[in-house]
């Protein structure tokens, strides 16, 4: 089987016209110029540009503060039950992030937490798992119930000005 850039050998004696670089020469532009062109258009319509999916490392002073915004219960039935959730982290070393958790949901409750920071991801919570991701002025995540109690909470968050 002979490549798009390989002429076919002729029938006479003497040198393949593969070898023959002017036959080659003229037969391969067009062909390699489609198939490179495909493959680029694959390439970026299947590949994520730089830097998405891979976590960003933030400065823990864009963290600090209060982040405002509500939850939602996801259940099968999809019922809709929200309410508030504030967020205010207050201190961060290293890997460890502090704060307090405020929330409405059979009354107002508020909650210390203590997790760890990877990049743009903090995870914290033991009766329930709470994941979020940092998007400059907004986090978005989950909160699991991890005791079989419950359903989990899609939450979304935007950062309050000082």
């Amino acid at each position: 089987m002979w490549g798009p850039c390989q002429a076919r050998p002729r029938a006479s004696r003497g040198p393949p016209t593969w070898l023959d670089k002017e036959a080659v020469d003229a037969s391969c532009p067009s062909h390699c110029a489609r198939a490179l062109a495909l493959v680029a258009a694959l390439l970026a319509a299947f590949l994520p540009p730089p830097g998405v999916g891979q976590s960003q490392t933030l400065h823990p002073r864009i963290l600090l503060g209060k982040w405002s915004g509500r939850w939602t219960e996801r259940t099968p039935l999809n019922d809709g039950r929200s309410g508030e959730y504030d967020l205010t982290i207050t201190k961060i070393e290293g890997d460890r992030i502090e704060g307090l958790v405020e929330s409405t949901n059979a009354g107002e409750t508020t909650t210390p937490f203590r997790g760890t920071l990877n990049g743009s991801r903090f995870v914290f919570g033991r009766d329930s798992v709470t994941e979020l991701n940092v998007d400059g002025t907004r986090i978005e995540g989950m909160r699991h119930p991890t005791r079989g109690k419950g359903f989990p909470w899609k939450i979304q968050l935007k950062k309050e000005p000082y």
